[in-house]
C-alpha cells in the first residue's frame, strides 16, 4: 500500500541542505520517494523531489503528491517557483509540464530550469 505524509527528519538519507517542506511517499514502511518545497537562504523556491524507480511504477501517486506540492506552494502564498529535469529525461519534461511548470531559457548544472507561476 502507497502511503503520503508530511516527511520527518528520519524520512531523509541525509538532512536538506535547506529548510523545506516535504512529503514522504512510502510502501510497506519504506520510503520509495521524497519531495516537496525547497526553501533555500537567499534564493528562489523550487519544487525538488527524489524519486525511484519503484515510485515511477505508481505514476497515479506520483502526480498527486506533484499536484499537492503546487498546491501548497499556491496556499503559503508562492508567486513563482522553479523544477530542473535531467537533458533528455522526456517522461519529466511531460510531468512538469502538467504540474503547469514551462521551460526555462537556461540550465543548472546539466539540467533543465522551468519555472511556474502561480495564476
Amino acid at each position: 500500500m502507497i502511503e503520503v505524509a508530511l516527511a520527518t527528519a528520519d524520512d531523509f538519507d541525509k538532512p536538506p541542505p535547506y529548510r523545506c517542506r516535504a512529503y514522504a511517499v512510502k510502501k510497506d514502511g519504506r520510503v520509495i520517494g521524497i519531495g516537496g518545497l525547497g526553501f533555500p537562504q537567499g534564493g528562489p523556491v523550487w519544487m525538488w523531489a527524489e524519486i525511484t524507480d519503484e515510485l515511477r511504477a505508481h505514476p497515479v501517486a506520483l502526480h498527486k503528491v506533484g499536484k499537492r506540492v503546487v498546491a501548497d506552494a499556491e496556499a503559503m502564498g508562492i508567486r513563482r517557483m522553479y523544477a530542473t529535469t535531467a537533458m533528455g529525461f522526456d517522461a519529466a519534461e511531460r510531468w512538469i509540464k502538467r504540474l503547469g511548470f514551462t521551460e526555462a531559457a537556461e540550465t543548472v548544472e546539466g539540467k533543465k530550469v522551468h519555472v511556474w507561476h502561480a495564476l
